[in-house]
């Protein structure tokens, strides 16, 4: 359903007509939900720490295809792969305590 705005001051244009607001709303994509490839445990609130990242744009086209492939924005994207990396440092190193032993 399409939400309709009205202008505070409308005194030069007249309001869209019902098939000009049909139209647009049949053009515009669905919006749909995230992939279960986006991490789920990061779902507490983020007002803890904040951290701005440059990229280069091979880093930056790198990030944007693995959103696009796992069809999730890139933060969420960014937090899966921190996610998957902990996990795999984790194994890592019980691995490497367990063979000291």
């Amino acid at each position: 359903m399409v939400k309709r705005r009205v202008p505070k001051a409308s005194s030069a244009q007249s309001p869209p007509t019902p098939e000009q607001v049909e139209r647009f709303a049949e053009g515009a994509e669905p919006r749909t939900p995230p992939a279960q490839a986006c991490p789920q445990s990061f779902r507490s609130p983020r007002n803890y720490k904040a951290i701005r990242v440059p990229f280069s744009e091979n880093e930056f086209n790198a990030l944007t295809e693995l959103a696009q492939m796992m069809e999730c924005s890139k933060l969420s994207a960014i937090r899966h792969a921190l996610a998957e990396q902990v996990k795999r440092e984790r194994r890592k190193a019980k691995r490497a305590a367990n063979s000291e032993r």
